[in-house]
């Protein structure tokens, strides 16, 4: 079960990836200056990297078998 989350978690990284040079693009191909784009690739690049980063340690941390094969069942009130 590990094997098929991970390989959707590096799915979802490449497509983050590829957004990312889309947006890295933009900003420099359309701000008003090198000095304003370099600055807005800097903190847009750093908040990516912190939250990738946290993503893929939490990511990393969970037990998928646990979670997907062993659910804690709830107490639930028989509603008739």
């Amino acid at each position: 079960m590990q094997q098929i989350v991970s390989l959707l978690y590096i799915l979802f990284f490449l497509g983050v990836s590829i957004t990312t040079l889309f947006i890295v693009y933009h900003i420099s191909k359309y701000s008003l200056s090198k000095k304003t784009a370099f600055w807005g690739n800097t903190i847009f690049l750093s908040g990516l990297i912190i939250l990738l980063g946290m993503s893929a340690l939490i990511f990393s941390r969970i037990d998928w078998d646990s979670v997907v094969f062993e659910p804690q069942m709830t107490q639930q009130k028989n509603l008739w």
